[in-house]
């Protein structure tokens, strides 16, 4: 598939199934994904010329934990998107904002879509408050079902520095699951290549949190 996608964009044309014709367009491609795509070449996944091809102008877009300052203008754009006829809350109250910003946005956007649209069916109020986020959001309990509890209020409830906050809630979900990465993952709700991905950013190694005899 990815040979034939190669050649349409590179030929500018293609023949389409059950005919013999060949038929010209004139498209511009605009493609995303969240795969390291470096790695899927280097393992043999996805086509070098095909990345180049459709590598002309690249734009990288950091997860959302790593842009804190984006978080005020899309939620404000997301208020005015979703907002219905007859719910009251405009804003989040200023403590459930720090909430919003210490925590680690695995889901990114559409997390974030999901948490502004729970807000705006749960609150009575012009804003939405603390009690109307998501539990892991707001610190009552750990997060998606897992790390501890002094963890999760940590990241949720005492509202810290975001980096620091984030590296001790990695650093509680390791410990409490003695270094099983698949285990960690599945409990912050997280793909096992995006959990590595943030370890190594907080410089934290699995084997660390090994406990004798453990399978890795």
């Amino acid at each position: 598939l990815q040979v034939k996608f190669l050649r349409t964009i590179q030929n500018e044309s293609f023949v389409p199934v059950g005919d013999h014709r060949e038929v010209r367009i004139d498209t511009r491609f605009i493609s995303a994904t969240s795969r390291d795509l470096e790695r899927e070449m280097s393992e043999g996944r996805f086509r070098r010329d095909l990345y180049y091809r459709l590598a002309v102008i690249h734009l990288k877009l950091p997860p959302l934990r790593d842009r804190a300052e984006d978080l005020a203008t899309l939620t404000a754009g997301l208020f005015r998107s979703l907002r219905q006829s007859g719910q009251p809350a405009e804003d989040f109250s200023a403590e459930a904002w720090r909430a919003l910003r210490a925590y680690h946005w695995p889901g990114n956007v559409r997390e974030l879509r999901n948490v502004v649209e729970r807000g705006l069916s749960l609150a009575t109020g012009a804003e939405v408050g603390l009690a109307e986020l998501p539990l892991e959001i707001s610190g009552l309990v750990p997060a998606a079902g897992g790390a501890s509890e002094a963890g999760a209020r940590r990241v949720g409830g005492e509202f810290g520095d975001r980096v620091s906050a984030e590296r001790e809630y990695f650093r509680d979900l390791l410990r409490e699951c003695a270094g099983n990465v698949t285990r960690a993952a599945r409990q912050a709700g997280m793909s096992r290549q995006g959990l590595h991905r943030a370890l190594r950013r907080h410089g934290l190694l699995p084997d660390q949190y090994r406990r004798r005899g453990d399978f890795p």
